[in-house]
């Protein structure tokens, strides 16, 4: 048998050992594995900052639709999506790197057709906004084109509890005691809410005798007041809605021209009462004084202007009970409205009438008379209201030894100030007048 030479014999061993040793393979197979395991780690940890950029995206959604919510809840809907936005953007959207989308019925006119993209279309106080941010790839960029884009959507909208108000002081200059109960009064207020749009820490004061389901502030409280229905007084709220501003027309100043033209007035327009009982019209008054002891004016139903021209009694009956609105306004446009002055030993009873485009309205103001025009109920009076007293530019004040009550009375006001009895009550179902809804929160509901 022939035998191989040595040296070629030792190579075909070094060949057979370096086939079959295993030595290094892990060391091997772990160097080509690198660049696989850093990429799935990579990618995880891109994956992980995406879900936190678009957590952060769904945080400025939210608080841009609360934004733009409270826009829309406060009357200012044409601000909607430029304080969204601005929320948006401090909430950590980069407007440079996205879009906004802000979709309100109010804001737009109309749902825009195809870009309202949840359920929430039909109602009228929903805030959608949608922001989108593009954010660059890092390893998915090694198997995948372009950039990523972030979504996210968030809807807001209003909700109210059963609580009404029977109390609204409106509070525009934001000072302290728009409402402000005081001295010995002792006001009960059965089935309904006081609330206060001033923002003063002040916005509400106590210190007498104050009975309410509920007391809302948009500032803070400063006193004690029995709440019957919350824990206690709910402070730095939502701004509670004149619900009348948008829903009665109100009178221009021809409405008052002519005082005196219903032919039952005296000394130059004005009604002064006789030494009697007396009955009166409606119609355009400068005044309505009556003050006679032991006597009643009754009023006939309908609507009573008075133009420039003041509500006086010192003594005696106003008998209003059939359906009356008394109005109070200034034929020369200036705002020189009239006021109340009911003092001494004299009573009002009136009701409201029931429909009409001041269903509900016992006594209105308009926004556009003067400032500081008083609805002034005080003296010895036990005086009977169902409806609403409306002031919004100035002042309600229920003060002496006697009381004003009513099964449904609404106070609204830019300032109440009640010093007095009272027994408020908001048996209203009948009554013509329109809910003051309170306690409203803007909340989020997608």
């Amino acid at each position: 048998m022939k035998t191989m030479p040595g040296p070629q014999k030792s190579l075909t061993r070094f060949f057979k050992k370096a086939v079959t040793d295993q030595r290094g393979v892990i060391i091997v197979m772990f160097a080509l594995m690198i660049p696989i395991m850093l990429g799935f780690i990579g990618l995880g940890v891109e994956v992980g900052y995406w879900y936190s950029k678009n957590r952060d995206l769904q945080a400025a959604a939210d608080a841009a639709a609360l934004a733009g919510g409270y826009e829309v809840y406060e009357n200012r809907s044409t601000q909607t999506k430029t304080v969204a936005d601005r929320e948006a953007g401090n909430n950590g959207w980069d407007s440079t790197a996205g879009t906004s989308t802000v979709n309100n019925s109010q804001f737009n006119g109309t749902f825009p057709t195809g870009t309202y993209t949840t359920s929430y279309a039909a109602d009228t106080a929903a805030v959608e906004v949608t922001l989108t941010e593009t954010v660059q790839r890092m390893f998915s960029g090694w198997f995948m084109n372009g950039n990523l884009t972030l979504t996210a959507v968030a809807v807001a909208t209003q909700s109210t509890s059963d609580t009404v108000a029977c109390i609204l002081a409106l509070g525009s200059a934001n000072g302290s005691g728009a409402l402000n109960v005081q001295g010995s009064a002792a006001v009960t207020m059965s089935g309904c809410a006081a609330a206060s749009n001033s923002t003063n820490a002040n916005g509400i004061t106590t210190t007498a005798g104050l009975t309410v389901d509920c007391l809302y502030s948009a500032g803070g409280v400063s006193g004690t007041a029995t709440t019957t229905e919350c824990a206690s007084a709910k402070t730095y709220q939502a701004a509670t809605v004149d619900p009348y501003l948008a829903i009665v027309t109100a009178p221009v100043p021809t409405d008052f021209d002519n005082c005196g033209s219903d032919g039952s007035n005296a000394d130059g327009g004005d009604y002064v009462g006789p030494n009697a009982d007396d009955t009166i019209n409606p119609g355009v008054y400068c005044d309505i004084k009556f003050s006679r002891q032991n006597k009643t004016l009754t009023m006939n139903a309908g609507t009573y202007y008075i133009d420039r021209g003041d509500l006086t009694s010192t003594g005696g009956t106003i008998d209003a009970t059939a359906g009356v609105t008394i109005v109070f306004g200034d034929n020369t446009g200036a705002g020189a409205c009239g006021q109340i002055k009911l003092t001494g030993n004299s009573n009002i009873n009136i009701t409201a009438p029931t429909t009409g485009n001041f269903s509900g309205m016992a006594f209105y103001s308009s926004y556009t008379c003067d400032p500081n025009k008083e609805y002034d109920i005080t003296g010895n009076n036990n005086s009977t209201i169902v409806g609403a007293m409306y002031n919004p530019n100035g002042e309600i004040e229920l003060g002496g030894n006697g009381t004003v009550s009513g099964t449904c009375l609404q106070l609204i006001s830019d300032t109440i100030k009640i010093t007095g009895n009272g027994s408020i009550g908001s048996a209203c179902d009948t009554a013509g007048t329109t809910s003051v809804s309170t306690g409203t929160i803007v909340s989020l509901v997608e």
